[in-house]
């Protein structure tokens, strides 16, 4: 992780609206380090990007020739069932990411694709096919429409395009479950609970990784 980087993103924190714990970086790098440790290469993939605050940390863990996708309705808030990160646009995302990559934009802007679309229309190809590095993705963060059939299908789809070993954050999580050891409680995350509840129950080859700063994250293990 380039730390100038992070010092930057650290001085322009507080005036990227969002919802995102500063701390959750250092989350990302310890994924990451694992990663790098194993020599696991894949891009990367954000779900629910809203303006970009949480979008540009997981930039950070970028290696060569790995790329990194957002996937946003963006300016067509009629597919937002949230209601909830309004208003929204590409080129705010665009203005932030130039914020802090400042002189380096130009050097990395063709590793970033923003894709303006409604993640209930997708499926695990059309997100292969926003890259054009033959790469599966091993990190993908998941904060897009909160009911229960919105999250399902970007979860049922990120299934699909991970790979081993690779890593599938879920914002916004409320467990149901005391018996899983957590329990957390925000008031939005109902049907992300539910559906990922059901995910975990239908896929045995993702197991739970750590529960920090509302955020769920599961490793497929094979």
């Amino acid at each position: 992780m380039d730390y100038k980087l992070l010092d930057r993103y650290r001085f322009y924190f507080e005036n990227i609206p969002g919802w995102y714990d500063f701390e959750f970086v250092y989350i990302l790098q310890e994924l990451n380090e694992i990663h790098k440790k194993y020599d696991i290469k894949g891009n990367l993939l954000e779900i629910g990007v809203y303006l970009g605050k949480s979008f540009i940390p997981l930039s950070f863990l970028l290696r060569q020739e790995e790329q990194i996708i957002g996937v946003d309705c963006f300016e067509d808030q009629q597919f937002n069932t949230s209601k909830s990160g309004l208003p929204c646009s590409r080129y705010a995302v665009v203005n932030n990411l130039r914020k802090i990559y400042a002189s380096e934009y130009l050097n990395i802007f063709l590793n970033f694709k923003l894709i303006k679309s409604d993640s209930r229309v997708l499926n695990a190809k059309n997100y292969i096919n926003f890259t054009n590095n033959n790469l599966l993705y091993r990190i993908i963060y998941i904060d897009g429409g909160h009911d229960e059939n919105t999250c399902s299908i970007d979860l049922n789809n990120s299934a699909n395009i991970l790979c081993k070993h690779g890593y599938i954050i879920i914002d916004d999580y409320k467990n149901f479950f005391k018996d899983k050891g957590f329990e957390s409680e925000v008031s939005h995350g109902e049907g992300v609970g539910k559906a990922v509840d059901k995910f975990l129950l239908e896929n045995k080859n993702f197991k739970i990784y750590k529960f920090t700063y509302r955020k769920l994250i599961i490793r497929k293990e094979y």
